[in-house]
């Protein structure tokens, strides 16, 4: 057959073209639900159709099959169009489900191509044609025979049941009852179907059979009136028209027999004769088996295999598919033999069922939990589970024997009792192999390995405890190791005098615990049991015991030592020898050391053990406390230590200490003398010590710590303002008899010897403004190594102190403005703590004169003759400055003053006149020496400017300009014209008037007003302390 093209329409409109044949991979189009499919075919093309699965198989005449996979959705309900198209005609073909798997067709018409339709992509213009040879008249002859006549499962409806079923063609397919399929035949006079399994079935019609010849039926063949009549002598296809050369029953011709229908059936390996290909069958090759039409051919179909057969001579066929062209696994595939001959085509159908697997599992990590069967488990019996088919048989193999488990459902289970497994220590294992077998032979297999451990052991290695097997009381304070062995990684739990250590056996098996001190009791001879218990990984547990000894306890004492019975060893004593005794375990040695020298004795069975010192091993002392010590060691290895004092008392020895009389300095102040003195020492305990001091003697008796002290009262100590050593004698005697004499000296030292006032403070003794403003210094005597304070109107300050001169300084911000009168206090402590203080007192004036205040001048042709001012007590002096140079002339002073009795004003005459460009600085000075100046701006002919920075000021505080008597004054001022004109306040007055005007360069911000002289001042901050008052009548501007 030659390849039919095919296109599929999805629901988007999208489009896929190919061809398609009978025969292999290629006689498969799969398709998604909802979309269309069209073969470029006729209707006589098509012999049958049939749903399998949810694929739709087309039998063409020829015998291929095309397989639409994916028609049908699982309910069997067809999800998808089929379209037949040839010349420019399209049919949609309708699908009713008919017997068993076989569908019956409807054909609708669509209008012919050319005109517009949506369904344009599915005509094919090219005429269809199956071009295997008879195909063409077979497909004519089928067209004209009746469609339904005697088709198998409708009775007897022949043309009848046709005329019934209106535009319906019968299709067939596998049946799923009676019968294993259709068997579709096709001849020359037409075509019929039967089931070979219902053989009441009708027969298939031939030409000219099995339809009425109503004379009113246009489709009738013997309707005279009906020109496709082929008995119609005017047609000219009339087969009976004796120009006709092919008409059979032309009596021209020689009549021919017709062939005799073909014949095939299916007999062998698919479901109709309960036949399911297993693994041993998939694996030989799958075999089908039939009988047809002696030594005809044709072709056996399984899926989209495709397989040539041949019938032999005796009507029996067989074929083969290899395992490499069917998928291993469970599956069901439509099988359908066709056989072809002359006499026609004839096809069979059928239903291959594939199951080549069988399943099974096992794990051996699931059993008794961990994978792990102990020793417990083993002995209580081991369940082994799994999971295999619904009805398989399982076969559980291991250590040479096989046994059948008992399957459940999908579970198999093997109880395996007690003593079947074998046993061992961990690391042995046992392989276990499970197979089960299905319902259809299939097997499979899987093997795990089960891991066995029902053995464990534990040992305890003999406790050394120091090599005897016996915890002395120092092996009891390092604590007691115990080791041993067991299964690596077992848990072990040593017990000792009740105290459980668990510890886990190393990768070696070995173990080992550590007793601490506080869990081993003391005792002098005591056996103690060991246990350790070892539970293995796997859950099995092993004990063992063993023992160890305790013996942790000695004494050993010491005598009291008698030495002539006062513990005290003197000379005669020591001559004689010292003998030591005490008591121990017997048989213990016993070391005794006295002084560096060591006695080794042993204890008698009594437990007593004694020594003797010769008076070498005595020193001679001055009763020194010697330390006896006894170490006795019993066999065990424990030792006990006690020790015992004896003193040596063949000396006598007396101090007398005074670095510390009343305090760390060794001195007696004036203060500590009116508490008296505590003068003391040391000497023999018990001692008599005669103490004198001043020529007063004290008698006292040194403690038993070997200290003595007298308190000596003021009246017995020296009187006055001293600074002198005085000389102690200390004599001692001891209990024995023996005596020791030692002297000292106590130094007193009672007053601060030099302290004197700073003099006159600033040469007269009076601070005024500019020396107040530089700060004070003061100075004067004092005792060497002493301390100063001098404390100025309440503020206090350390002086340094330099050898015998002390210094202190005050700065100007310290010192309080005005004038008073300043007290200081000057306060010395010397050396040994003695205080004394002074006062003085001297002059402080920081106000300042007024400016003086201008009243009128002596203006005449040639210059300014004199001054008038205002009455003042203050010392005046006049200078002039040219405003060009440097350097003032003093033109007048307080002897060139005038009081005017007429006016009450001051004036000053001066020997020569002020001349043009020269200016005048008035100034008053007060008795302390505190100035204040006015700046008296004359007229000059070549500038109104006023220099407030001219070199003629500088060294003049002032306070005041006064532009009154200069005609139409020009001044510019700054924030530091201001602070450098003045060291006083930093605040200027200007006198003026309307003619005069002043600039002020920077922020002046207007605070008030004020009155001064009977006129009214505008006052401005100017920024800081920077003060500015200016005439209200003066023209005022500022610039930024």
């Amino acid at each position: 057959m030659s390849a039919i093209d095919f296109v599929v329409r999805n629901d988007a409109g999208g489009l896929q073209r190919g061809q398609v044949s009978g025969k292999g991979a290629d006689a498969n189009i799969i398709i998604s639900q909802g979309e269309d499919v069209s073969l470029n075919l006729e209707r006589s093309h098509v012999m049958s159709y049939a749903r399998q699965g949810s694929a739709l198989q087309v039998m063409l005449v020829d015998g291929e099959i095309i397989t639409i996979q994916g028609f049908f959705d699982a309910n069997g309900a067809a999800q998808n169009q089929l379209f037949l198209s040839s010349g420019g005609q399209l049919a949609e073909v309708q699908l009713v489900p008919g017997d068993g798997n076989l569908m019956l067709a409807q054909y609708v018409d669509s209008d012919s191509f050319g005109k517009w339709s949506p369904d344009d992509e599915l005509y094919f213009t090219q005429i269809a044609a199956l071009p295997a040879d008879g195909i063409e008249d077979a497909q004519a002859t089928m067209m004209a025979a009746p469609l339904l006549g005697g088709i198998s499962g409708l009775g007897g409806l022949g043309a009848a049941g046709a005329a019934a079923l209106g535009g319906l063609a019968l299709v067939g397919g596998g049946g799923d009852s009676g019968g294993d399929g259709e068997t579709a035949v096709e001849t020359d006079g037409g075509t019929a179907t039967e089931t070979p399994d219902e053989p009441d079935g009708g027969e298939g019609g031939t030409e000219g059979d099995g339809g009425d010849t109503d004379p009113t039926d246009p489709t009738v063949p013997t309707d005279p009136t009906d020109p496709t009549d082929p008995t119609d002598p005017t047609d000219p296809t009339d087969p009976t028209d004796t120009p006709d050369p092919i008409e059979p029953h032309d009596p021209g011709d020689t009549p021919v027999e017709a062939p005799e229908l073909p014949a095939v059936e299916i007999t062998g390996g698919t479901r109709a004769q309960d036949h399911v290909v297993n693994n041993a069958d998939y694996q030989d090759g799958v075999t089908i088996t039939g009988t047809g039409t002696p030594n005809a051919s044709g072709t056996v179909t399984v899926g989209t295999v495709v397989v040539d057969m041949t019938v032999d001579g005796n009507g029996d066929w067989t074929i083969v598919i290899p395992a490499t062209d069917l998928p291993s696994g469970e599956y069901d595939l439509p099988v359908s033999a066709t056989v072809t001959t002359e006499g026609g085509t004839i096809t069979h159908t059928g239903t291959l069922d594939v199951d080549t697997l069988a399943e099974v599992t096992f794990s051996a990590d699931t059993v008794e939990t961990d994978g792990t069967v102990n020793f417990v488990e083993e002995s209580d019996g081991v369940v082994l589970t799994g999971t295999t088919q619904a009805g398989s048989t399982v076969a559980v193999t291991f250590g040479g024997s096989s046994y059948n488990a008992v399957v459940t459902g999908e579970t198999w289970t093997l109880n395996v009792p007690a003593g079947t497994l074998p046993t061992g220590d961990l690391g042995t294992s046992v392989d276990i192999t499970v197979t089960a077998t299905d319902n259809h032979g299939n097997t499979a297999t899987v093997t795990d390995t089960l891991e066995i451990d029902t053995i464990t052991g534990v040992t305890i290695t003999p406790i050394a405890a120091g090599g005897d097997n016996t915890v002395n009381a120092a092996e009891r304070t390092a604590g007691l190791t115990i080791t041993g062995t067991a299964e690596a990684g077992a848990t072990v739990v040593v017990t000792m005098a009740g105290y459980a250590h668990t510890v886990t056996a190393n990768a070696s098996g070995q173990w080992t615990t550590t007793y601490a001190s506080t869990e081993i009791s003391r005792s002098e001879f005591k056996v103690e049991n060991v246990t350790a218990v070892a539970t293995d990984a796997a859950g099995n547990t092993a004990s063992a015991a063993a023992t160890v000894k305790i013996d942790t306890e000695i004494g050993v004492t010491i005598t009291p030592i008698a030495a002539g019975g006062d513990n005290t060893v003197n000379a005669v004593e020591r001559d004689a020898g010292l003998v030591v005794n005490g008591t121990s375990e017997a048989g213990a040695t016993v070391v005794v050391t006295m002084a560096g020298f060591s006695h080794t004795v042993t204890a008698n069975s009594a437990g007593q053990w004694t020594t003797t010192y010769s008076k070498t091993e005595i020193s001679r002392s001055e009763g020194k406390v010697e330390t006896v010590t006894a170490v006795a060691s019993d066999a065990a290895g424990n030792t006990a230590t006690t020790s015992a004092t004896v003193k040596v008392d063949t000396e006598i020895a007396v101090t007398v200490d005074t670095s510390d009389v009343d305090g760390p300095d060794a001195i007696v102040n004036f203060e500590e003398r009116k508490d008296g003195i505590v003068l003391h020492g040391t000497a023999d305990a018990g001692s008599t010590v005669v103490v004198t001091f001043n020529g007063y003697t004290h008698t006292v008796t040194a403690t038993s710590a070997g200290t003595w002290s007298s308190n000596y009262a003021v009246g017995e100590l020296p009187i006055g303002n001293v600074e002198n050593n005085y000389a102690v004698t200390v004599k001692a005697t001891d209990t024995a008899g023996n005596t020791a004499t030692t002297t000292g000296t106590v130094k007193l030292d009672t007053w601060v010897n030099n302290l004197t006032h700073p003099g006159l403070v600033e040469t007269d003794d009076v601070v005024n403004k500019a020396e107040a403003s530089d700060g004070i210094t003061l100075t004067g005597k004092v005792e060497a190594g002493s301390s100063v304070v001098v404390d100025f109107n309440g503020l206090a300050h350390t002086a340094t102190v330099t050898g015998t001169t002390w210094t202190v300084t005050y700065t100007g911000a310290e010192i309080p403005q005005g004038t008073y009168d300043a007290a200081i206090t000057i306060t010395a402590t010397d050396a040994a703590g003695n205080v004394r203080s002074i006062t003085d007192t001297f002059v402080v004036d920081t106000d300042v004169p007024d400016a003086p205040g201008m009243e009128g001048i002596g203006l005449y042709d040639n210059g300014v003759r004199d001054i008038a001012i205002d009455n003042t007590d203050d010392s005046i002096t006049v200078h002039s400055y040219n405003s060009g140079s440097a350097g003032t002339t003093l033109i007048a002073d307080n002897g060139d003053r005038y009081l005017n009795g007429r006016t009450g004003e001051l004036e000053f005459g001066f020997d020569n006149p002020v001349v043009d460009g020269k200016q005048l600085i008035v100034t008053a000075t007060d008795d302390h020496g505190n100035t204040n100046s006015t700046l008296l701006v004359l007229d000059e002919r070549s500038t109104n400017v006023v220099d407030v920075t001219a070199t003629g000021i500088d060294g003049f505080n002032v306070g005041a300009i006064d532009l009154t008597f200069a005609d139409k004054s020009t001044l510019s001022l700054t924030k530091a014209n201001i602070d450098d004109l003045s060291a006083n306040d930093n605040v200027l007055v200007v006198h003026g008037a309307l003619d005069d005007a002043v600039t002020f360069q920077g922020t002046a911000t207007m605070t008030g007003t004020e009155v001064i002289g009977g006129e009214t001042y505008n006052v401005y901050s100017v920024g800081g302390d920077s003060v500015l008052k200016i005439d209200d009548d003066i023209q005022f501007s500022t610039t930024i």
